[in-house]
């Protein structure tokens, strides 16, 4: 969803920066890179580590300077709708399958407006193991009834794009400038922008 769906990434960075600061502890880019794509929680755990403060105190923490900063709004990625449209008309059945909470990843499709495009939501919540585990990808396909071999992910994150793999899918990489520093070479295309997205979808 972050980097695919909405222009969040932006947004996350800067909820990681300032709530690191608050800690004594560095977010520099290395971290940055090996957390996206991955859960709020797996990158709060590990701060919580690094400082010595309880794991639950971390996460409520940067949720909480996270949630502040989203009171500036969101904005979908170029070309959202039209795509939704385009592989909803189609009659592909659509999910998320996103590293978000529940609440973050329910505001972010209502905010947008498309929550009822899609048939299934999965997130990070919902799974015992965080991407680039493949479970949140398999109960994303259990929840669409359909094989995940049938299936295609979206992905902007090394994580994801594994996860995806693990489950049995095909992908496709989107870029954007936050992860031009990514290797998204296990993606079976990168492409620019969710257009050409859905065009390789449509095609394959």
């Amino acid at each position: 969803m972050d980097g695919v769906l909405v222009d969040s990434e932006p947004t996350h960075e800067r909820a990681n920066a300032e709530y690191a600061a608050t800690l004594g502890a560095a977010y520099d880019a290395r971290l940055a890179d090996a957390m996206m794509g991955r859960r709020v929680r797996d990158l709060t755990d590990a701060l919580a580590l690094e400082v010595g403060l309880p794991p639950e105190e971390v996460f409520a923490g940067r949720e909480a300077v996270f949630w502040r900063l989203l009171e500036a709004g969101l904005e979908p990625m170029p070309g959202l709708h039209e795509a939704i449209g385009r592989l909803a008309a189609a009659g592909l059945p659509l999910a998320v399958a996103s590293s978000g909470t529940r609440a973050y990843v329910e505001h972010v499709l209502a905010q947008l407006g498309v929550r009822a495009a899609f048939a299934a939501v999965v997130s990070g919540e919902d799974v015992v193991c965080g991407k680039p585990d493949p479970e949140i990808y398999l109960l994303a396909a259990k929840r669409l009834g359909a094989d995940p071999a049938d299936c295609v992910a979206v992905e902007d994150a090394a994580h994801g794009i594994a996860s995806a793999r693990a489950a049995g899918m095909r992908t496709v990489a989107v870029s954007h400038p936050l992860n031009q520093g990514l290797d998204l070479s296990a993606a079976e295309v990168t492409v620019d922008g969710l257009a050409a997205a859905a065009d390789w979808i449509l095609g394959a």
